[in-house]
């Protein structure tokens, strides 16, 4: 019964692709200088996310790191789900432990992100298990790690980590320091 619920009730719902996504970002209107002939900034536009990608070897390992060891400490060993932690959350559900923490593994937030709602529904659950799993096939760590860092929101109207980096410490990513990358991956 449980198989046939997924199959028809959830996973045929799920037909998301992982090809061609497209996130807001920000755009730059430019001019130029006509006594130095110069570029320069004009305007900074965006509508509802304030957002630039950084792409994987501009954002520094250490923030990486940091973020994999607060949201997803097996990150390198699962395929996309980690079923202790999703285990122990479901759980934690019903017998609380010391405090409330989510099975959501980096790979799952980041399929969230993409395509789902921020509902706490099993529904919502199982499809992002579905993705992540699905994600995991196609994509390698470096890549998913690369997108959920780009993707997630720190707060203050930063969308992605060079947002963030600018708006926290009006830096780029990859001149931070270890205790800004720090400070940035606890934001999340």
């Amino acid at each position: 019964l449980f198989a046939n619920y997924l199959q028809d009730d959830v996973l045929s719902q799920a037909n998301y692709s992982l090809d061609g996504v497209s996130l807001n970002q920000t755009s730059y209107v430019y001019y130029e200088d006509k006594d130095t002939g110069e570029w320069r900034k004009l305007q900074r536009l965006y509508s509802t996310e304030n957002r630039i990608w950084a792409n994987y070897d501009e954002i520094p390992a250490m923030l990486g790191n940091a973020a994999i060891a607060i949201e997803d400490k097996r990150f390198y060993e699962h395929e996309g789900v980690d079923w202790k932690r999703t285990f122990a959350a479901f759980i934690n559900e019903f017998i609380p432990m010391r405090s409330k923490f989510g099975g959501s593994t980096i790979t799952q937030q980041y399929a969230r992100n993409l395509y789902l709602s921020f509902d706490r529904t099993y529904k919502r659950k199982i499809k992002e298990a579905y993705l992540s799993i699905k994600l995991e096939k196609q994509e390698d760590k470096d890549k998913i790690l690369e997108c959920y860092l780009n993707t997630i929101y720190f707060g203050h109207g930063a969308y992605g980590i060079e947002e963030a980096a600018k708006v926290y410490f009006d830096k780029e990513p990859s001149n931070l320091s270890l205790s800004e990358s720090c400070v940035l991956a606890g934001v999340i």
